[in-house]
C-alpha cells in the first residue's frame, strides 16, 4: 500500500492509503472523443483504498496561457456507486476497461 494525498478543487482534499489502478488520458482515446487536443485534455485516475473504497480523480489539464487545472476527485463505497457517480462517457469506459473492471450490464 502507497500514501496518497489528492488535492481537489470539489472539496477537502483526500488522503488515503491504497493502490492506484490506472490512469487513462483523453488524448490517447481521440477516436472515440473530440479528438487529440494538444492544449487541453482531460485525466481520470483510479485508486483503491486500503478500506475497498474506489477514489477517482477526474483533471481537466490545460497548457493554454492563463488557464489552471482543474481536479475533481470523488470516493465510492462500491462499483455501482462509482457506476452511478462517475458515468459511463468514454473515458470512464476507458478507465474502467485499463483497470478490469467490468462495466457491462448483464441480461439474462
Amino acid at each position: 500500500m502507497k500514501y496518497f494525498s489528492l488535492r481537489r478543487d470539489n472539496g477537502r482534499d483526500i488522503a488515503f492509503n491504497g493502490e492506484a489502478l490506472c490512469v487513462v488520458d483523453s488524448r490517447d482515446y481521440g477516436q472515440w472523443g473530440r479528438g487529440k487536443n494538444e492544449k487541453r485534455w482531460t485525466e481520470m485516475a483510479l485508486y483503491r483504498t486500503e478500506g475497498k473504497s474506489f477514489v477517482v480523480a477526474i483533471s481537466g489539464r490545460s497548457d493554454m496561457p492563463g488557464e489552471v487545472d482543474r481536479v475533481k476527485a470523488h470516493v465510492f463505497e462500491s462499483e455501482q456507486d462509482m457506476f452511478e457517480g462517475v458515468g459511463f462517457s468514454y473515458l470512464a469506459k476507458a478507465m474502467f476497461d485499463e483497470a478490469g473492471i467490468s462495466s457491462e450490464e448483464v441480461i439474462k
